[in-house]
């Protein structure tokens, strides 16, 4: 998913952040590419020294984060491949045990950067499960 983020009004809209029909229980990886772009440049840095990701999900938005049903950070569950891309992996745990009337978790994306300490959440937004029709786990 290709998604972008900005300081200024040199982009005016952003897509979608909505992602849906995750399988319950199954390993799941979102690559999540990013665009900051100020003046022209591309200014997000996400392998700048220092940098930290958060990608967080809850039953509802004002939880606080310990009531998180999970929350990914670079090392456990976040991966960074580029100065702007990243992989998300959701492991069958974060899901499986989800009640069948849990369709819907909020989530986001937060990033603290190294050098400038500025923090920003370029996605909020919603992840809708399924369940799968195979039940049995080896």
């Amino acid at each position: 998913m290709e998604k972008g983020y900005c300081d200024n009004q040199e982009v005016q809209s952003l897509t979608d952040f909505t992602i849906k029909d995750i399988p319950r229980g199954d390993n799941v990886v979102l690559d999540i590419t990013l665009h900051r772009i100020v003046a022209g440049t591309e200014t997000l840095d996400l392998t700048e020294v220092g940098t930290q990701v958060w990608f967080t999900a809850k039953l509802d938005k004002l939880y606080p984060d310990s009531n998180a049903l999970f929350q990914k950070t670079v090392g456990s569950g976040i991966t960074i491949v580029g100065s702007n891309s990243l992989l998300v992996t959701l492991a069958p745990g974060d899901t499986e045990n989800l009640s069948r009337d849990v369709e819907r978790l909020f989530y986001d994306l937060q990033i603290k950067e190294g050098l400038t300490g500025q923090v920003s959440t370029p996605i909020n937004d919603e992840l809708y499960f399924r369940a799968d029709v195979t039940r049995t786990r080896v």
